[in-house]
């Protein structure tokens, strides 16, 4: 259920996780077993911000792994991210907001993180 977004909707994804699926079998992370979580919590799940080092007048758009890693893209090569994937995967792999239940998996993480 490919979804895509223009750059108007980009400020209604600020500070919200996407995650990164295939498009031919995209999964929800309240589905998946407990052992193949990290993965994706490593590599497909992200949290959309702004980003405070603009350098330029343009504004940039932060994308935020769970273990601190970040890229920092032009709104018009962050909606070609999102929609489509950009890399080896490109038109295999797009991005979604993450669904209620899966927010409340990400944030059992985090808090399990905490000490």
């Amino acid at each position: 259920m490919k979804q895509t977004i223009t750059i108007d909707n980009i400020n209604r994804l600020l500070g919200r996780f996407i995650i990164q699926v295939n498009s031919d079998g995209p999964v929800f992370l309240n589905e998946v077993k407990k052992e193949a979580l990290p993965f994706y919590f490593e590599k497909r799940v992200k949290m959309v911000a702004e980003s405070p080092y603009n350098r330029d007048e343009e504004t940039k758009i932060l994308i935020v792994g769970l273990y601190g890693d970040s890229r920092e893209y032009t709104k018009e090569k962050f909606i070609e991210y999102f929609n489509e994937y950009i890399g080896d995967s490109k038109g295999e792999r797009f991005h979604r907001l993450l669904t209620q239940k899966e927010v409340d998996v990400v944030n059992e993480f985090i808090k399990s993180r905490q000490y």
